[in-house]
């Protein structure tokens, strides 16, 4: 940011007493706009007794499917980026948030100890976050059993067109709310 000094000395005293806060704001605006600004900024969510915090923390509170660059249009092919995406909510412990409406995958994900919400729109979630197979593999599969992968947390999601559309082996204090399989081989 550059500000414009002529303005600024023009002889008016007022303009000339307000110049170190000018270049204070400049310097804080400078601070925002680069890496970790979102911390310096306030987040007050709505509601009686809503405590403040700022927007980094609340952005950090799950994982975005679009900050790994799903495409989510059905045609493209997410599976990828959902993977890394999912690979980081489980490393995290934090849900992974789907913001798309289609997703094309061309293999199996694996979603042990993870949990995925998605948008959830429509009779059986048809019109809402769709996962979708693009050949003779799994959609969902656990790959690994162990105390921390067995709790598999998936919301408002169709799952279709795979050999089947989710495979679990070992579950445990888990939670499935609007999850739809359909045009699967086995299921």
């Amino acid at each position: 940011m550059t500000i414009d000094t002529t303005y600024l000395d023009s002889g008016a005293d007022k303009i000339k007493l307000a110049r170190p806060a000018i270049l204070a704001m400049a310097q804080e605006i400078n601070l925002i706009e680069g890496n970790g600004g979102a911390e310096k900024v306030g987040y007050l969510p709505a509601g009686t007794g809503s405590v403040t915090t700022d927007v980094q923390s609340k952005l950090r509170e799950s994982v975005s499917d679009k900050d790994f660059g799903t495409v989510a249009n059905g045609v493209t092919d997410d599976t990828v980026n959902l993977q890394k995406a999912i690979n980081l909510a489980r490393a995290s412990g934090l849900r992974l948030a789907l913001h798309g409406f289609s997703y094309k995958t061309s293999a199996a994900l694996d979603i042990s100890g993870v949990s995925i919400i998605g948008l959830a729109k429509g009779y059986r979630n048809q019109d809402g976050t769709v996962i979708t197979g693009s050949g003779g593999h799994d959609i969902f599969s656990q790959a690994t059993a162990t105390a921390s992968d067995t709790r598999i947390d998936l919301y408002n999601l169709r799952i279709k067109g795979g050999t089947c559309g989710i495979k679990v082996r070992y579950m445990l204090h888990s939670h499935w709310s609007n999850v739809h399989v359909t045009d699967c081989v086995d299921g």
